[in-house]
């Protein structure tokens, strides 16, 4: 069981179970950290220094490479 920052409680186990055809995995540490898989990095297009962007729609996670801008005063 994962608990995120909001709150949420995910299953590992049934994420991986409803994912058909996934492209890679990783493992978390005790500290809640992972690896972005080498394949992952190259779908996404990231590059190392870069930030990757979490989303969520419903019970499930999406990431994208992305770029943190700074809202204006």
């Amino acid at each position: 069981m994962f608990q995120d920052t909001l709150g949420i409680k995910y299953d590992v186990t049934k994420i991986f179970t409803f994912m058909t055809g996934h492209i890679a995995e990783a493992h978390m540490t005790t500290r809640g950290q992972i690896a972005v898989p080498k394949k992952v990095k190259e779908l996404l297009g990231a590059q190392d220094g870069d930030y990757v962007l979490f989303f969520q729609e419903g019970k499930r996670i999406y990431i994208e490479a992305g770029k943190i801008v700074p809202k204006n005063k």
